[in-house]
């Protein structure tokens, strides 16, 4: 759900096509797969985003409300739904990183996933200068050269999530 989010935000739908075609992804891939047991990721993510709605000027409740009700642990169903919802919530990967990192819980991997999707929907080249400075210092990375190999990669593969393919 994570990647196929990406995915439609590199393509850059709307942020309410990326949660819908989402939200249908997760509910193909449940006629496909093997039977789980836990809350449903769909249904968590759908009640998330009426609430981000609910709470759209009250971030600190929101994110009270998100590590209460959907849960900001390690399970799957947790933390996928989370990372959609607080994406779709702050939408500016900048905004998104803070949030997670406040929010409590698993907030590296609820993090990544929702400030990659962020990243993904405004491009690399909106990311703060001095934030990317920190990431590939400490992390002994080149996240311009990484960007660069994934968009040369997604062209030349023209791939495209709208296409079916």
């Amino acid at each position: 759900m994570i990647a196929f989010a990406v995915s439609l935000a590199i393509e850059d739908k709307s942020w309410d096509e990326i949660m819908e075609q989402t939200i249908d992804l997760y509910d193909e891939a449940l006629r496909e797969g093997n039977e789980t047991f836990t809350a449903s990721i769909a249904a968590r993510l759908k009640l998330a985003l009426e609430y981000a709605e609910k709470y759209q000027e009250d971030e600190e409740a929101y994110a009270q409300w998100l590590y209460d009700v959907i849960g900001c642990g390690t399970l799957t169903s947790e933390a996928v739904p989370t990372a959609l919802a607080i994406a779709y919530y702050c939408q500016d990967p900048h905004k998104c990183a803070v949030f997670c990192a406040n929010i409590g819980g698993d907030t590296d991997t609820i993090g990544a996933m929702a400030t990659a999707i962020c990243g993904a929907k405004s491009g690399y080249s909106e990311m703060k200068t001095d934030w990317v400075q920190t990431i590939d210092e400490h992390n002994d990375v080149n996240l311009h050269e990484y960007a660069k190999m994934l968009e040369t990669e997604r062209i030349q593969q023209n791939w495209r999530v709208s296409d079916g393919k």
